[in-house]
C-alpha cells in the first residue's frame, strides 16, 4: 500500500543519515486511533514511523517534531529523536529514533517523577507556544498569554467548551458556570512561572526503556506544571514514589491535589469532544461547584 511512500523515506533516510542501504524489514504495529504505525529495519537498525492523513491533521507532524525537539535537552527523560517529516499524495509522515522497550525496576517511577520535575524547570517569558498543535485528533491553540488563567479560560476551557455545547455533547447551562470558575481561577491557581509541559502525560504516553524513562506522543507548550501533574492522576495515577521523587526535586504548591478537578476539566472536555459521553458526569461534577 505504501510501497512508493517507503522508497521515499528510504531515500531520505539515506540522505540523513548519510548511510547508503535499503529497508530490510517492515511491521504494522498499532497506532491508536489517528496513525498508521510501523517499526522498520534500516541499515541494521530500528526506526518508527507514523502516517497520517494531512487533509484531517494538517501540520500534526511538524508540530510534533517541534515539540520533540524542546523536550529532547530539556531532561534525563528519553524522547524519540525526530528524523524526517515530510508529505507524500494524501499522507504524511513522521520517522522516529526507535526508543527499545524494558522491564519497568524498582527506580522507574523515582527516575520518571525526577525527571518531569527537571523537565518543568524549563521556562519561557509567557504561557503557550509560537505554534499551535494537537491534543489526540483535536487541534490545541497556543496563542501566549502573559497569565496561566488567561491562557487556560481562552486557549483551553473556552475552546472546547463551545465545541461540546455546539455538538450537543454538553447542555450549554454548563457554560454558566464554567463563567462563574473563569471569574475565581485568579484566586484558585497559584502563580508559576510558564514551564514547558509534555502536555498529554498518562501512562500511556511513558514507557521504561533499556535508557531509562522515556516520554512520547507530547502536546507541548509552556504552561502550569500543576497541568501535567493532574493528568496522570486521571486515569490511576502513578505509584507515590513518582510524585515523591517529583516533589523533592522540585516541591509543588500547597493543597496541589485539590485543584486537580480544575486542570483536569481540560483532559476531561477533550475526551468528551473526542468519544462522548462517558466522561460528562466528571466534567459536572466540576462545574456544579460553580454556580
Amino acid at each position: 500500500m505504501y510501497y512508493g511512500l517507503f522508497k521515499k523515506i528510504k531515500d531520505e533516510l539515506a540522505k540523513c543519515l548519510k548511510i547508503e542501504s535499503e529497508i530490510s524489514s517492515v511491521k504494522n504495529v498499532s497506532g491508536g486511533c489517528i496513525n498508521q504505525c510501523f517499526e522498520f529495519v534500516f541499515a541494521e537498525k530500528k526506526f518508527f514511523l507514523k502516517i497520517n492523513s494531512i487533509r484531517k491533521f494538517p501540520g500534526m507532524f511538524a508540530a510534533e517534531e517541534k515539540g520533540l525537539r524542546l523536550l529532547t535537552n530539556a531532561s534525563p527523560l528519553r524522547v524519540p529523536l525526530p528524523l524526517i517529516n515530510g508529505e507524500s499524495g494524501d499522507h504524511q509522515y513522521l520517522v522516529l529514533s526507535y526508543l527499545e522497550k524494558s522491564l519497568a525496576d524498582e527506580n522507574y517511577f523515582s527516575l520518571l517523577g525526577n525527571g518531569l520535575a527537571l523537565l518543568h524547570k524549563n521556562s519561557s517569558a509567557d504561557f503557550g507556544l509560537d505554534l499551535d498543535n494537537f491534543i489526540g485528533a483535536l487541534p490545541q491553540k497556543n496563542s501566549s498569554y502573559l497569565t496561566f488563567t488567561d491562557f487556560f479560560i481562552h486557549n483551553r476551557i473556552e475552546f472546547q467548551l463551545k465545541m461540546a455545547v455546539n455538538s450537543h455533547r454538553l447542555e450549554k447551562k454548563w457554560a454558566r458556570n464554567a463563567e462563574v470558575l473563569f471569574s475565581e481561577l485568579p484566586a484558585i491557581i497559584p502563580s508559576e512561572k510558564p514551564a514547558l509541559l509534555h502536555g498529554d502525560l498518562w501512562s500511556g504516553n511513558v514507557m521504561c526503556t533499556v535508557n531509562g524513562p522515556a516520554v512520547f506522543d507530547p502536546a507541548v507548550y509552556y504552561g502550569h506544571r500543576e497541568s501535567d501533574i493532574a493528568m496522570t492522576l486521571l486515569f490511576g495515577g502513578f505509584p507515590a514514589s513518582f510524585y515523591n521523587a517529583y516533589e523533592n526535586e522540585f516541591p509543588l504548591q500547597k493543597n496541589w491535589k485539590e485543584r486537580t478537578e480544575i486542570f483536569n476539566l481540560y483532559p476531561l472536555l477533550v475526551h468528551l469532544n473526542l468519544f462522548g459521553a462517558a466522561y460528562l458526569s466528571q466534567i459536572e461534577s466540576c462545574l456544579r461547584k460553580f454556580s
